[in-house]
């Protein structure tokens, strides 16, 4: 992927649904860091070392602030120690307290589009299925954005300094089904003919 320049930028999520030692901590009402000590910090720190990722995109923060997390004492490492702290970017889930609020950019939410331009670095993340992140295998093509809805999608969120994230949820292989790439091979023939007005446009504040 580097080699045709395209960045690698990892999901992480931070909470495990389902491991002991997370439900351990949340029974303790967030009060012990047996998860974060153990399982989460360490695969940060390996992700960081071995694979030297772009950057590192956060999810799975709601319950706890970054102090239960350890966000704050993570990304000051990866900032200015780590093998990759001269480019490496983040997002703004590490913490319910630091969601829209800090970060290389910001996700704020899902699906988040401001109504003006801000003055930060912004993403809207979008899922071309309207009920799911993840593979559904029941999901029609009347449960997905059509390509008109995901043009859209990105000319709004570029026409304010945004950058677009389009999700296909993959299946248990990690192979993305045709249902999807029918969507994305549509989307590619756009852009090759409309590219530039998405890849090389800045917005601007000046009325027409």
């Amino acid at each position: 992927m580097r080699k045709v320049g395209i960045r690698v930028i990892v999901y992480f999520s931070l909470y495990d649904w389902f491991h002991p030692l997370y439900l351990y901590d949340v029974k303790n009402e967030y009060k012990t860091s047996k998860y974060v000590d153990t399982v989460m910090i360490p695969q940060l720190l390996e992700l960081v070392n071995i694979y030297k990722p772009d950057g590192i995109w956060a999810d799975g923060d709601w319950g706890a602030s970054s102090d239960y997390w350890k966000s704050k004492q993570f990304i000051a490492w990866l900032f200015n120690e780590s093998p990759i702290k001269d480019y490496v970017v983040v997002n703004d889930r590490w913490g319910t307290d630091s969601d829209c609020k800090h970060g290389s950019f910001r996700n704020c939410h899902d699906r988040y589009k401001p109504d003006k331009k801000p003055d930060y670095k912004w993403e809207n993340a979008f899922t071309i299925d309207k009920k799911a992140w993840g593979y559904r295998r029941e999901a029609t093509i009347d449960d997905l954005l059509t390509l008109k809805e995901i043009i859209i999608n990105i000319v709004e969120t570029v026409a304010l300094g945004g950058n677009a994230a389009i999700n296909a949820g993959t299946s248990r292989e990690g192979t993305i089904p045709l249902i999807y790439t029918e969507r994305l091979i549509k989307l590619g023939k756009w852009l090759n003919i409309n590219g530039q007005a998405i890849y090389k446009t800045v917005p601007f504040n000046v009325s027409c």
